[in-house]
């Protein structure tokens, strides 16, 4: 769906609240015209208010006035060309974010419609391809950033960010590899990104029950998961795991349904205040966040382990299990790698599977 405008007013006036003087950029959306500050460096004219503008526009006041980057350290619409010498193909840098002249952080922004749809093209092709063309040697660039701005149903600013550590990951085939992870995050001044924590009830329920300030960005749960994305997650789930037909069809089929069980347990027994265990655990490490693979396999265990036993779930007795494991064998276990694993947190970690507007579970498993 196109921003209409009611979308349009309320990202406006985020912008305004946030760049009350116009400093950054001036929006007139009478005559659907946009004009930057012209210490930011602007490879083409930038005059049209398209939907992807506002969406630029956002992020460009948000990483000035909120993640304190000099206003004279942005570009936008730099050119490449990229690909093979008899088919090369030119690709536009959305915003580059520079670090005295070198490039440390590169975004592709999409219209909120256009975001899902684009997306692994777009972070192959207009990142991970540009990027190499950018800083070939690898020296200073850090993040690649896929991001988009919306507006919910209660009329509230809704970011939606993908932050890829591209000193970690240099190719688009690595990333892929170790399951596309992602943090939600954009880092501060050129500073080390925060990890971000689901958290039941989010940052009041946080500090109510510990009354303090939680180590992490305390974010809640979306409260849905409309159709059209969830059939966006099936396909990329078929795509990853079955892996074009190699594997089991019912051993994935059944691990899946182990890791859904893990979701809904986490969701109904999770306590007010305390961070979820159905997400991917992140550390930092030498200044570096690193995603701790181990310990997300256990937390998930754990949450299927107890579903597996609880009465008011499954409820599987002692007895019950030993005739299970004898007839099933591993039926208390996950039987997928620490990656795949990660892979299908990533899809579903943000979302309240259990407050679905429609009959998710039956949707999701007759069509996989």
């Amino acid at each position: 769906m196109y921003m209409n405008e009611i979308k349009k007013g309320v990202i406006t006036n985020k912008i305004r609240n946030l760049d009350p003087n116009n400093e950054i950029v001036k929006i007139d959306l009478a005559n659907n015209t946009i004009q930057y500050n012209k210490r930011i460096t602007q490879h083409r004219k930038i005059e049209k208010l398209t939907d992807e503008e506002i969406v630029r526009a956002y992020y460009i006041v948000t990483l000035i006035k909120k993640l304190e980057y000099p206003i004279e350290r942005l570009e936008l619409e730099k050119s490449h060309k990229i690909g093979r010498k008899e088919k090369k193909t030119e690709v536009r840098i959305d915003i580059k974010v520079n670090k005295n002249s070198s490039p440390f952080m590169l975004f592709e922004l999409k219209e909120p419609h256009k975001y899902e749809r684009d997306e692994v093209g777009d972070i192959k092709n207009q990142l991970f391809k540009v990027a190499g063309v950018e800083d070939p040697r690898a020296k200073t660039l850090k993040w690649l950033v896929y991001c988009t701005v919306d507006v919910n149903e209660k009329n509230e600013i809704e970011e939606t960010i993908k932050v890829i550590d591209y000193a970690r990951f240099r190719t688009f085939e690595e990333w892929d590899k170790r399951g596309r992870l992602t943090l939600k995050i954009i880092p501060k001044k050129y500073g080390v990104i925060v990890t971000a924590r689901y958290v039941k009830g989010g940052l009041e329920s946080y500090k109510k029950k510990f009354h303090k300030e939680p180590p992490f960005i305390a974010m809640e749960l979306k409260p849905s998961i409309h159709k059209e994305k969830l059939e966006k997650i099936r396909k990329k789930l078929h795509n990853t795991l079955w892996a074009g037909g190699k594997k089991e069809y019912n051993k994935i089929f059944f691990n899946l349904v182990k890791l859904i069980l893990a979701k809904v347990y986490d969701e109904k027994e999770t306590m007010e205040g305390d961070p979820y265990k159905f997400q991917i655990v992140y550390r930092i490490k030498d200044d570096t966040v690193i995603e701790d693979l181990n310990e997300t396999y256990k937390n998930v265990l754990e949450l299927y382990r107890k579903a597996f036993t609880d009465p008011e779930y499954l409820g599987v007795n002692e007895e019950e299990l030993k005739f299970l494991k004898k007839r099933e064998g591993a039926i208390d276990i996950i039987e997928f790698e620490e990656f795949e694993i990660a892979f299908i947190l990533e899809q579903f970690q943000e979302y309240e599977l259990t407050k679905s507007d429609y009959e998710f579970l039956g949707d999701f498993f007759e069509t996989i």
